[in-house]
């Protein structure tokens, strides 16, 4: 195999297929076998529909809808086996909540403390609640260590990452009343993560194989709201071929595997959240594109395949990953 082609290689290794919510850069870095560095843009997409108790969708009169999106902007500086990395992510959550009412219901429904009562007059009655927030979320520190590498027809990298979340996002976004979003609705967090990642690469001729474990530690908050510890962690086969319209600097890749999150029951005012936390396993498919000699575009699509999740929450059932990196 070719150097640039190992180059091209490893930079999927450490592709934007996000692990985890609170980052998006466990495997994203770009550690070529030259010191070579790069900027990166990302873009997320999450859509969530509806509620899930369990593993079970909930049916019910009631709906609620949101959507994420998030732009990343990465500078990889790597130097030998060392790298170290910082993100910055920009924000946008939008979240709509349609209520069906009647005469001998009642909805409760809440901003931050605050909590009241609402009734209705006919059976044909409806409530639509509307929530947004925009803006830079928490910037994520990380440094890397190359423990282990081989140059050779079997080509293969394990890689060490330790570094943490700053809380930059805002914590206090209100609604049209002046009062507090919901936690999951704030750009940022009001607490810093320590993150430690260990990522494997192995390749052969035109296939290779991705293994990634990453766990988030949140620490001290700033608010009565506490993250819980997330485990996430994935396995990705990719395959490269040569269409012969593309110039031989040019190839395709495309990708294929799963990955999952493993969140901690969330806290408030230190009394456990029983609406939160879970497992989510996501099948992944998706291409990359090397376009010139050192542009990459990338896209994956994440399909949920297995949820079961700690009480009733929002069911996420999309996300749209896409990614361009420049390498200098």
């Amino acid at each position: 195999m070719k150097l640039k082609q190992l180059i091209i290689l490893t930079f999927l290794f450490i592709n934007p297929l996000f692990p985890c919510d609170y980052c998006v850069v466990g495997l994203q870095q770009y550690y070529s076998s030259e010191n070579q560095s790069s900027i990166r843009i990302d873009f997320r997409f999450q859509q969530f529909d509806g509620l899930i108790r369990g593993s079970n969708p909930i049916q019910s009169r009631d709906n609620l809808k949101a959507s994420y999106s998030t732009s990343y902007l990465t500078y990889n500086y790597s130097f030998q086996q060392f790298g170290i990395s910082a993100t910055v992510p920009f924000t946008s959550k939008i979240q709509e909540n349609k209520f069906t009412l009647d005469a001998s219901s009642f909805l409760h429904f809440h901003h931050g403390d605050r909590s009241e009562l609402a009734g209705t007059n006919n059976l044909t009655d409806s409530y639509i609640e509307k929530y947004s927030s925009n803006g830079i979320g928490d910037m994520v520190i990380l440094a890397r260590y190359t423990i282990l590498q081989e140059m050779s027809s079997l080509f293969y990298k394990v890689n060490i990452q330790a570094g943490s979340t700053i809380p930059t996002g805002s914590i206090d976004s209100r609604d049209e009343f002046k009062y507090l979003l919901h936690p999951h609705l704030q750009n940022g967090t009001g607490t810093s993560t320590l993150l430690f990642n260990v990522n494997g690469f192995l390749s052969e001729e035109n296939r290779s194989v991705t293994a990634s474990i990453m766990i988030g530690k949140p620490l001290n908050s700033k608010n009565k709201y506490q993250e819980g510890l997330g485990i996430t962690y994935d396995l990705i086969y990719r395959h490269q071929f040569k269409p012969t319209f593309l110039s031989s600097e040019s190839f395709i890749t495309t990708n294929m595997g799963f990955l999952g999150k493993n969140i901690g029951i969330e806290k408030y005012n230190n009394i456990k959240i029983e609406d939160s936390g879970g497992t989510y396993i996501f099948g992944v498919v998706g291409t990359s594109f090397l376009v010139y000699e050192n542009i990459i575009f990338e896209v994956n699509g994440q399909f949920p395949i297995y949820k079961n999740l700690n009480g009733t929450q929002s069911d996420e059932n999309l996300r749209i990953l896409t990614s361009l990196m420049y390498l200098l």
